[in-house]
């Protein structure tokens, strides 16, 4: 997003500056080939979660589960271990090791929005967000794990339910790693 901004305001800048170049019989020319080029970029770069280049696959089927932008740190008391790591082009993302009541251990990165299926009831028990009831969360498409929602505000008296998502690390592909893993002769490039 912050390069698209970027992107866009200079390309901005450039058009309404055009005239300072000495391109006097060209600025017709210079003008339409910069607002196509304006045009072009803003038409690839409309879509949101979908076109983005740092996401977060489903290890079982690639399908788009988060994006960078979408990473957030939301620290528990009750985690075990913790420690910051680099994720997707962001430094500093919080990695948090959790233990279930059938002591399987998970290390989750939180994020403010995934697309994935909320499953069953929210419950408060054995939460590793005090105050935040739980759901399973799955892969649409291929019913992997792959962590849980996280929401606050549960009771029928709260009208504002704030969600947020522990995604198991390990079931978690970027999507560079995959497409590094898929060799395509030179001539379907």
């Amino acid at each position: 997003m912050v390069v698209r901004k970027r992107i866009m305001s200079t390309i901005t800048k450039i058009i309404l500056n055009v005239n300072q170049f000495s391109f006097r019989k060209l600025n017709c020319s210079i003008h339409l080939l910069l607002f196509l080029l304006l045009v072009s970029f803003l038409a690839l770069t409309s879509g949101e979660i979908a076109d983005s280049d740092e996401e977060l696959l489903c290890r079982t089927c690639g399908h788009k589960v988060t994006t960078a932008e979408h990473l957030i740190n939301k620290p528990s008391p009750v985690a075990l271990s913790h420690h910051n790591d680099t994720i997707l082009g962001k430094s500093a993302v919080l990695i948090q090791l959790f233990e279930n009541a059938l002591e399987s251990r998970f290390e989750l990165i939180t994020v403010s929005k995934a697309d994935v299926y909320k499953h069953g009831e929210a419950s408060l028990d054995h939460t590793w967000y005090p105050g935040n009831a739980w759901r399973v969360t799955i892969c649409p498409r291929c019913g992997m794990h792959l962590g849980w929602s996280f929401e606050s505000g549960t009771s029928e008296k709260s009208s504002k339910k704030e969600i947020f998502y522990g995604l198991i690390l390990e079931d978690l592909l970027h999507k560079d790693y995959v497409e590094s893993l898929l060799l395509v002769p030179k001539s379907y490039k």
